[in-house]
């Protein structure tokens, strides 16, 4: 009895049969050309976001660096300025008679060593963060005749002063206040100032809180935030800082209604150092 091929039910000849089987070929072929299309994708997506990582860690070590080099450079002009300028003017007031010109050298000596102490990073070692931040913002007040007040909450003077976040941060902290109070002594021509530094929490994150608003003219926050605009290099480098700190500095501002530096870094930055 010759063999028989029992074709389903729905199949009415080897042809369609053979029909079938080419759809069936053809559709696995694209579906797997579809998924291998897909697979590179996946592949070349991780490998490029592996290299921004990588570019934003670069980029990190490189403001790190660039920051270390200034502070260490501010260093060696202070202490030039103190050991020889300062040194040479002190000589010079001992042997000048006449009192005009006394005075003048007197009121050199005084600006030098104010430059010095700007210049020089206070010593966390053996002064906490938050008195630091309490001596600069005298000394500001002292030097520039304006009206400062300091509030620092007692659960943020914990965070400041933390032994975990190593004493580089402490100082990026520390120069971004800086920065902002010499920004409103230089151009704000204000009369008050306000610091205030406390726990806060942004977007469900915990994290300390600095502002710094005065009462001064204000300026256009993003025409002088623009991209190698002159004058912005105090912004640049404040927001270098808080790069640093993985943190967030915002500068606003309108004219006549005063500007506000506000820095917000993350708990993370303090418990992962």
């Amino acid at each position: 009895m010759p063999d028989m091929t029992v074709l389903p039910a729905y199949i009415d000849s080897p042809e369609e049969m053979l029909n079938l089987l080419h759809t069936f070929i053809s559709f696995f072929f694209l579906l797997g050309i579809f998924s291998f299309i897909v697979l590179i994708a996946v592949i070349v997506t991780l490998i490029l976001l592996l290299k921004s990582k990588a570019r934003e860690k670069e980029t990190g070590k490189y403001i790190y660096h660039v920051i270390q080099a200034q502070e260490e450079e501010r260093a060696r002009i202070s202490s030039e300025l103190h050991d020889t300028v300062a040194q040479d003017l002190r000589a010079a007031l001992s042997t000048t008679k006449d009192e005009n010109t006394a005075g003048i050298i007197r009121s050199c000596i005084s600006s030098i060593r104010s430059l010095c102490y700007n210049l020089a990073p206070p010593d966390i070692d053996v002064q906490n963060l938050s008195s630091a931040i309490q001596d600069l913002c005298i000394s500001f007040r002292d030097e520039s005749n304006l009206d400062v007040s300091l509030a620092i909450r007692s659960e943020a003077v914990d965070i400041l002063n933390s032994p975990v976040l190593p004493n580089a941060q402490k100082l990026n902290i520390y120069r971004i206040v800086q920065e902002s109070l010499f920004n409103v002594q230089k151009h704000a021509h204000a009369e008050e100032v306000s610091v205030i530094i406390r726990r806060e929490v942004r977007q469900e994150t915990q994290g300390l809180y600095i502002c710094i608003v005065d009462n001064g003219h204000g300026f256009d926050a993003g025409h002088v935030a623009a991209p190698n605009k002159a004058g912005n290099f105090g912004i640049k480098g404040m927001k270098q800082r808080a790069t640093l700190l993985n943190g967030t500095l915002t500068v606003q501002s309108d004219i006549d209604f005063g500007s506000t530096v506000t820095l917000f870094v993350p708990l993370s930055t303090f418990s992962q150092a």
